[in-house]
């Protein structure tokens, strides 16, 4: 055992540990990207005031910082001092839990804290187990003298105090405060310890309300908070869902299991009191599976989260029950996290955040010696580059946070001047209009609006990828149309997990028609300006029509735009599966008045809610064509639909209401500025076919490109280039070319699209200006042309080999 002194330098160790873990000293700047975009609409919705719950809904809360490290000026406050209670508590925890810890026990917990590539999800959710396992301590441990004692129940204040905050920092960590609390309760009430008990009880609550008021929030407000948690946390797995390797979530459940198991038999001596902290750890396991693998997609954040719970629960054990079957089951632990660590590194189709284990090389070797089968070079170079990792893991650990401390300490340019300046890089590179009155941006992007200057109003749920439910999306609408509705509206169809586009905040189409008039293009934006026009009487619905999945079926012709609310349930069992894992994902095929199909996941929740079903509207040049209201795009009219879905968990018949649209007559749309036309190639550039491109047509008016397209009228297309991604060599001048049946070529310029990723990815900031995106006017052009991208270099049209994509043009009169 450690002497007196060596123990106290271990637990003064333990707490710089937890500090430099915890508390974002060197915090994260505002990036465009997905994710970056809510966590920068966050902070800034505090900072002007708006209340979590009743002015924006999130999973998110008032200390969402805390979360996502994120800076901002009037959060980073919170962000420190909640942070450092956070790691207060977790180290004194922690720290009661090593008191009989040996010397190696205690090295190798501080080795784990200071050395794992952590989920901040797997940290947070830590933290309830963490002090589970302390009330489960004390009761195997205590007398009942020693357990009423003050100074034990200072300490389980300490210890319980933080739930109330995790709350406030991310809704769903209700779930696991809740599932602890209650079982920590009864473990006290068992041995009849009321004091104790009522400590429990009481020191969330009271933290929360407290943390609540010291965010600036009425807690009048705090009911509507969890209100409006509930639809979101309810809706996620159906909505959220992807899927991943299978072998991963099996190993994980079969280490999980063990660890249970390990837990149960050696702690089953201490009957009831065991048999509570049991189900709480299982519990715990339980919601870092789901969160770990219900969105088991490229996304390192989701996959690192049940593989750094592994290797957190199974330090819990070992400390709780030292044995050597405890021990293997550590080192088991952390050779899964290393796994799925390599797993998340290797390119895909998709891009994901890499975790530092490997550079580009590293990861291009190791796929080509996983593809080739050189298992056991590839079992040496994960084992070389995990050790690597682990030593740039202690250093950044360490590193980041002195250098954040120096940053903030010092009296160069500290952390509010470097946000001012990537507020002002972000801006300049989405370049986005400044705009009269307030403004929202559809369907996410808010980084891009917030740094552009113009006056932020956001809907309340301000992802359109999270609007789960028909009440979420109910508070959408009601915003639009509204006396707090913005003057206006920048608008793409940018739909996540290849859903229908129609879906993301589909009852709030029809308010954007009646509310909104387009005014033109801009950066591949729609731009729509609130007009004083009120909307028509809604249609009665006809009754309901049932259908049965796989069954066709055929739309009425009558011209005028369809609303439908589609009703799917699933099945008990299905009911069973998305509870403990998930549920297969519905599917809906569109067949369309010009001969093409559409093929589109399906999201129950969203689709109760209400969509446009027809005409098909995929991009903001589709949605600009649903105001000329004279003619409607009549190729892209739906036939015909057929939902697809496993009927062994979704029931088999299903429920449509499809409602007409009375929309107000107005006049033909308008010619929009800021649509590209297609242009004759100038006389002095030459065109020639590259040798090697990379990079993607990512979205064709709302379709991944395939063999053929058919467009009518209006094309809005995006995707990114380089002429070479590893080596880091951008393409200049991108360009779209159409090249007719005879060989003639008309050109699209494209406007730049920032992609952040990208550049992320293959480790080069250069290619942040890789992206492109386009909205053009093609009503003057019929017949067959091949659309392929382009870039210029020095005097020549470098066409790339693919992708080669068979346009039919149907000209103005689709």
């Amino acid at each position: 055992m450690p002497s007196r002194l060596a123990r106290a330098l271990l637990h003064l160790a333990l707490l710089l540990t937890a500090a430099c873990i915890f508390v974002p000293f060197l915090p994260t700047l505002a990036r465009d990207g997905l994710d970056e975009s809510w966590m920068l609409g966050m902070n800034t919705a505090l900072a002007e005031g708006l209340v979590p719950g009743r002015d924006i809904v999130f999973t998110l809360g008032p200390y969402a910082a805390i979360y996502t490290r994120n800076y901002h000026p009037a959060t980073d406050a919170g962000m420190l001092w909640g942070s450092l209670f956070l790691a207060l508590s977790f180290a004194f925890v922690l720290q009661q839990l090593c008191r009989r810890a040996t010397w190696p026990q205690y090295l190798l917990v501080l080795a784990v804290f200071a050395g794992i590539a952590y989920s901040r999800d797997a940290l947070l959710l830590f933290i309830p187990l963490l002090a589970g396992a302390y009330a489960y301590d004390l009761i195997r441990r205590g007398t009942r003298d020693s357990l009423q004692a003050p100074a034990t129940l200072a300490a389980l204040t300490l210890a319980y105090a933080p739930f109330g905050l995790l709350i406030l920092v991310k809704g769903s960590m209700l779930v696991a405060c809740l599932v602890t609390q209650a079982l920590s309760i009864a473990l006290f009430l068992a041995r009849r310890q009321m004091r104790a008990a009522l400590t429990v009880l009481l020191a969330p609550l009271l933290s929360l309300v407290l943390c609540w008021s010291l965010a600036g929030l009425p807690v009048a407000a705090l009911p509507d908070y969890f209100t409006t948690l509930l639809p979101i946390i309810s809706g996620y797995t159906e909505a959220m869902s992807s899927s991943g390797p299978l072998p991963e979530a099996v190993l994980y459940l079969l280490i999980a299991g063990a660890l249970t198991a390990c837990l149960a038999i050696n702690e089953r001596k201490h009957g009831l009191a065991a048999a509570c902290f049991v189900l709480a750890f299982a519990a715990a396991a339980f919601l870092a599976f789901k969160g770990g693998f219900v969105r088991h997609d490229g996304h390192v954040g989701h996959a690192l989260l049940a593989a750094c719970h592994l290797v957190l629960a199974a330090l819990l054990v070992y400390l709780l029950t030292p044995s050597r079957t405890a021990l293997a089951l550590v080192l088991a632990s952390l050779l899964a996290w290393l796994g799925s660590s390599v797993h998340h590194a290797i390119p895909r189709a998709s891009f994901a955040l890499i975790p530092p284990t490997f550079v580009m090389a590293d990861r291009l070797l190791l796929q080509k010696q996983l593809e080739t089968g050189e298992w056991a070079a590839a079992a040496r170079l994960t084992l070389a580059a995990g050790a690597r990792h682990f030593v740039h893991s202690v250093r950044a650990t360490y590193g980041e946070a002195a250098h954040g401390l120096a940053l903030r300490l010092g009296s160069g340019p500290g952390l509010a001047e470097r946000h001012a300046e990537r507020i002002a890089a972000i801006a300049a590179h989405a370049s986005l209009p400044q705009l009269p009155g307030s403004t929202d941006i559809y369907s996410f992007r808010q980084t891009r609006l917030i740094a552009s200057g113009n006056q932020w109003n956001p809907r309340p749920v301000f992802q359109s990828y999270t609007v789960y439910t028909p009440a979420l999306a109910e508070l959408n609408r009601q915003h639009l149309t509204g006396e707090r509705a913005p003057d206006n509206i920048l608008l793409r169809l940018e739909p996540i997990d290849d859903r229908l586009p129609a879906l993301e905040d589909g009852p709030s189409w029809p308010a954007l028609l009646t509310h909104y008039a387009p005014a033109g293009f801009d950066n591949g934006y729609l731009l729509l300006k609130k007009t004083r026009q009120a909307a028509s009487t809604p249609t009665a619905p006809p009754p309901a029509g049932h259908h049965r999945l796989g069954q066709r079926i055929e739309l009425p012709d009558g011209g005028a735009p369809l609303f439908a609310r589609i009703h799917t349930r699933p099945k008990l069992a299905g009911r069973i599966i998305g509870t403990l894992y998930k549920t297969p994902p519905l599917r809906i095929t569109l067949e369309l008045h010009n001969g093409s199909t559409r093929d589109y996941r399906f999201v129950a929740g969203m689709a109760q809610a209400g969509f446009l079903l027809s005409p098909f509207i995929g991009s903001a040049a589709d949605f600009a064509r649903l105001y000329d209201r004279r003619q409607l795009p009549a190729g892209l009219g739906v036939k015909a639909i057929t939902l697809n879905g496993d009927t062994r968990l979704w029931q088999e018949s299903f429920d449509i209401e499809l409602t007409p649209l009375a929309l107000p007559a107005t006049a033909a749309m308008p010619q929009l500025p800021g649509l590209a036309m297609p242009q004759p190639l100038p006389a002095h550039l030459r065109i020639q076919d590259a040798a090697h491109c990379d990079g993607n047509l990512g979205r064709l008016n709302g379709m991944r490109p395939h063999a053929a397209q058919i467009v009518d009228g209006l094309l809005h297309a995006s995707g990114w280039l380089a002429r070479s991604a590893p080596l880091g060599e951008p393409a200049h001048g991108i360009q779209l070319i159409l090249t007719d049946a005879s060989g003639q070529h008309l050109r699209l310029p494209t406007q730049p699209d920032p992609r952040p990723d990208i550049a992320a990815y293959f480790e080069h900031p250069q290619l942040a200006d890789s992206g492109y995106i386009v909205a053009a006017d093609l009503r003057s052009l019929r017949g067959d042309y091949t659309l392929r991208v382009a870039h210029e270099d020095g005097g020549l049209i470098q066409l790339c080999p693919a992708p080669a994509i068979p346009l039919h043009l149907t000209g103005t009169d689709g």
